[in-house]
């Protein structure tokens, strides 16, 4: 994979005239696993895009777009990740949408020893890997005016179509793909009292993605990163009731006390010994298999179409 990957950076590296067909022919299978987008292109629209495409190489806090900029071009992700940024609060005095795109265009990012301030790109709205668009908001706009400031995370190597190979090759894919967005925002109860630069800052973050069966889209215990809205299909919600404890220790100091006080007051109301007492009136605190190692896993309930994970 390593290899096709550096071949992939070779061939776009060069002249469109200098590629190839046979290398062109030859990347297509590990662009269409690498990108959605890719999988969904007809083959000569591919074919096109890894002629003319070019390739774009960014480190650690390269700012790669700026918001309030023109935009020309979007991009893929070959390898790396990076990040969103959006400034939500108009400028002061702004009379209209050039003065406002022309601020945020001269805004400054970097500090007097040059480092990046990301407080100034304004709110962090998401973090996209390997394999993802984006810059195509700008390309699909009347005015092309970038709407977000993008940051690269790491060492991140980019695949760059220009507006001229993005109409007349993925236009129409992206277009759709935006619009379909755009409609389940709009029909979701969930958004319908949020303002409209709220709802394309969302637009931004949310991407359609499709699990196999038995896949894992949360494990319980780890830090909560997406919501997941069910477009299709079914997923199931299993607990695992050893982990509350760890989860959640003041609730089970709460439990432990209350547990401790109906003992007590048990035990001063009966004849009962002590231990007796204890084993009858004592609350679990974890629930294990009769083998005593793995904690039961609960099976809960599913969820299906029009409900969400992870709020």
């Amino acid at each position: 994979m390593a290899n096709t990957f550096e071949k992939v950076l070779q061939v776009i590296s060069k002249k469109p005239e200098q590629r190839q067909d046979f290398e062109i022919q030859g990347l297509l299978p590990w662009l269409r696993k690498k990108s959605k987008l890719f999988s969904t292109l007809k083959t000569d629209y591919l074919k096109d895009i890894v002629r003319n495409c070019s390739v774009g190489k960014y480190r650690h806090d390269d700012v790669i777009i700026k918001q309030g900029e023109v935009g020309d071009c979007f991009y893929i992700i070959l390898a790396g990740k990076i990040s969103i940024y959006i400034i939500n609060k108009d400028k002061e005095g702004s009379s209209g949408d050039g003065e406002e795109r022309d601020a945020f265009a001269s805004i400054g990012v970097r500090n007097k020893e040059g480092r990046l301030d990301r407080s100034k790109l304004g709110n962090f709205v998401t973090s996209l890997g390997s394999g993802f668009p984006f810059g195509e908001v700008a390309l699909v706009s009347d005015d092309a005016v970038r709407t977000a400031s993008i940051v690269a995370e790491e060492e991140t190597d980019l695949l760059v179509v220009d507006r001229a190979l993005y109409n007349r090759a993925v236009r129409d894919v992206l277009a759709a793909e935006f619009e379909e967005k755009q409609y389940f925002i709009k029909e979701n109860e969930l958004f319908s009292t949020w303002i409209p630069k709220y709802k394309k800052q969302l637009t931004m973050a949310m991407y359609k993605e499709t699990f196999p069966y038995d896949a894992l889209l949360v494990k319980q215990g780890d830090p909560v990163n997406n919501i997941y809205f069910i477009l299709s299909g079914q997923v199931e919600i299993r607990c695992d009731i050893g982990l509350h404890q760890v989860q959640y220790p003041k609730l089970f100091k709460l439990l432990e006390d209350e547990r401790d006080k109906l003992i007590n007051e048990k035990r001063r109301k009966s004849t009962l010994p002590p231990q007796e007492i204890s084993a009858s009136t004592a609350v679990p605190v974890v629930y294990k298999k009769k083998d005593g190692n793995n904690p039961k896993l609960l099976k809960m309930c599913y969820s299906g179409k029009n409900e969400s994970l992870g709020l």
